[in-house]
């Protein structure tokens, strides 16, 4: 497996981390060929939201946040919502019943969420709040900028 090589062109991977990018890497591709297998358009929200991320703000990787993070991506969004429409993202996402069965992380959620987004015309907007308020230097290795603490 090559790696990428950042920080001037030293290698800046522990093998663990190397282990932790090519399994990364490898479900990214897996999940990557599912809209094709199941016949999805042009209008899959996980595309829609990384081709928009990739738009406004490509050096901030906004894409790596992973797993965990995504609650908390998702969480500071809503936030900014009014109320009437944190509602309706939450009538469109229904995550209580279609993530029920998930036992850890928040991939669930975010796709609930992402496929509400897209509903209600809200993905750009999604992507530049990521673009303002988070920075990654590595997957699932992400700054928060200019939100208030939890």
């Amino acid at each position: 497996m090559s790696v990428i090589a950042l920080d001037g062109g030293r290698d800046v991977f522990t093998p663990f981390g190397k282990l932790v990018l090519a399994a990364t890497v490898a479900a990214a591709a897996s999940l990557a060929a599912l809209p094709t297998i199941a016949g999805a358009t042009d209008r899959d929200p996980w595309r829609m939201w990384t081709g928009e991320l990739h738009r406004q703000c490509p050096s901030h990787h906004v894409d790596w946040v992973f797993d965990g993070g995504y609650d908390d991506l998702l969480y500071s969004f809503d936030r900014t919502l009014p109320r009437s429409v944190r509602r309706r993202v939450s009538a469109i996402a229904e995550v209580p019943q279609r993530c029920a069965k998930e036992t850890m992380g928040f991939a669930c959620e975010m796709s609930a969420n992402l496929e509400a987004y897209e509903k209600l015309g809200l993905i750009e907007r999604f992507a530049a709040f990521g673009c303002r308020h988070y920075r990654c230097q590595d997957v699932a290795s992400c700054d928060r900028i200019g939100l208030p603490p939890e």
